[in-house]
């Protein structure tokens, strides 16, 4: 824990410093080598990682496996939805052909009269 205390200087606006009150709130002496930490502004340790192993080696295959089950079934996903979207346009640019070719042999067919 951090106490806090400001200087009597007659200014109003003087800011108030940190003093470690134990040796653990000194970060350069932390007692965890292994544990990197931040500390908070309330003099707070908050440990953000730690060197020490949280899953074994078969649950990160596992999830390893997993995710790449899940990156091909999306990687799949897009391609299906890709080739829809091709064929859906190549079909949309077919029809627009056949109109334009259709309009064009009317328009030919009534300069030929």
């Amino acid at each position: 824990m951090v106490r806090k205390s400001a200087k009597k200087t007659g200014n109003p606006k003087a800011t108030a410093h940190s003093e470690p009150s134990t040796p653990h709130d000194d970060p350069l002496s932390t007692p965890h080598a292994n544990t990197l930490s931040n500390q908070d502004p309330d003099g707070v340790t908050r440990q953000l990682f730690s060197l020490t192993p949280q899953v074994t080696a078969e649950e990160l295959l596992n999830m390893r496996e997993e995710a790449k089950r899940k990156h091909d079934a999306l990687v799949n996903d897009l391609l299906v939805k890709q080739e829809k979207a091709s064929t859906d346009l190549r079909n949309e640019f077919q029809t627009a052909l056949v109109k334009n070719a259709s309009h064009l042999e009317a328009q030919t067919a009534s300069w030929n009269r």
